[in-house]
């Protein structure tokens, strides 16, 4: 399943509805391809992350050594 930008536009109580159900479709042996701004978001679905800066990869690994890097979030991310 592909999904962009889910966090895009919605309210946050309907984006943790939908972070649940998607929780459960991936609990079900379904793969999501996630593209998302919000690095929280992605961090509580992904279970491996890719960051891309202009059409380049400039990380690769799993989410919790996404979350550990903080070089990375703030040179790609804009996290402080």
């Amino acid at each position: 399943m592909l999904i962009d930008e889910l966090s895009g536009g919605l309210m946050p109580m309907l984006v943790d509805a939908l972070m649940d159900i998607l929780r459960r479709i991936n609990a079900d042996g379904v793969t999501i391809l996630l593209v998302e701004q919000e690095l929280d978001v992605a961090l509580a679905l992904a279970s491996r992350c890719y960051v891309l800066d202009q059409g380049r990869i400039q990380f690769e690994g799993a989410s919790e050594s996404l979350r550990a890097d903080h070089d990375v979030q703030a040179r790609f991310l804009g996290a402080t």
